[in-house]
């Protein structure tokens, strides 16, 4: 006489297998998110930089000021630097799009989550390149950072009175990104 062996899982191994699993999954999910957030803002502070180069290189290219503003509509200045900004050609070099100003790029960053901010003298609203390619305003940082304001998340530009503008480093490598003064970045 044979005797029938069931193939299958008990119920124990399947509670136990779906605990572990929601072991996993718990600890996965905020890993991923931060992750994901992290990627957001390095992807924000790449484009950017690929922003403020455009205005650079048109400024020199033209031998006019060239503006990047923060823009809520991406066709005039205002708003936060969170809703986005606008790259245009600045003729009366006041900060502001006007009549007879060329509109050179727009960039939408209002459903991506984040907060940025910029801290510059003399203004905080826009920076202004010069037909030499310098800046106007004096140095200045950009910082992003997620909603949760982990600031571990956070990264910056920075942007010389020279023109240049590059991205934040970890160079004590601590998890926290430094500013242009090698300060670590923060995020209130």
């Amino acid at each position: 006489m044979k005797k029938n062996s069931s193939k299958g899982f008990t119920l124990i191994e399947l509670i136990v297998t779906l605990t572990v699993g929601a072991i996993l999954f718990a600890v996965a999910i905020p890993a991923y998110k931060s992750t994901m957030t992290r990627n957001r803002i390095e992807t924000l502070m790449s484009e950017l930089t690929r922003s403020l180069n455009i205005a650079r290189s048109e400024a020199i290219k033209r031998g006019t000021t060239v503006t990047v503003c923060k823009s809520a509509d991406q066709t005039n200045c205002g708003g936060t630097w969170s809703n986005g900004w606008i790259v245009f050609s600045d003729q009366n070099k006041d900060g502001s799009v006007d009549a007879g100003d060329e509109l050179l790029q727009a960039k939408d960053t209002t459903d991506q989550g984040l907060s940025m901010k910029y801290a510059a003298f003399p203004s905080s609203s826009y920076v202004q390149f010069l037909g030499t390619g310098f800046t106007k305003q004096q140095n200045g940082t950009f910082t992003a950072c997620g909603i949760s304001n982990n600031v571990k998340n956070a990264r910056a530009v920075i942007i010389y009175k020279t023109g240049r503008a590059r991205q934040s480093i970890d160079s004590d490598n601590d998890g926290i990104y430094e500013n242009g003064s090698g300060n670590a970045l923060t995020c209130s």
